[in-house]
């Protein structure tokens, strides 16, 4: 009986995968996937951040107010 609702759930899943389409990724392959594209996405922003932070520091260093255009 047990090994019969097991089986059945199995099949359920299979099914499920097929009519989905996505049953030639299993959910560790989706899940690294999704990590890594992610994950350049951060590094780029984490770039953008660091590059307003150099312009900010450069131009406080040489005397320009940032926000002088808002006064």
């Amino acid at each position: 009986m047990k090994t019969e609702s097991l089986f059945s759930s199995l099949q359920r899943s299979v099914l499920s995968r097929l009519a989905n389409g996505n049953g030639s990724k299993n959910r560790i392959e989706k899940e690294r996937d999704f990590k890594t594209s992610h994950q350049s996405t951060n590094d780029f922003y984490r770039l953008c951040r660091r590059g307003v932070r150099a312009v900010k520091a450069v131009a406080n260093r040489e005397g320009f107010r940032y926000n002088r255009d808002q006064k």
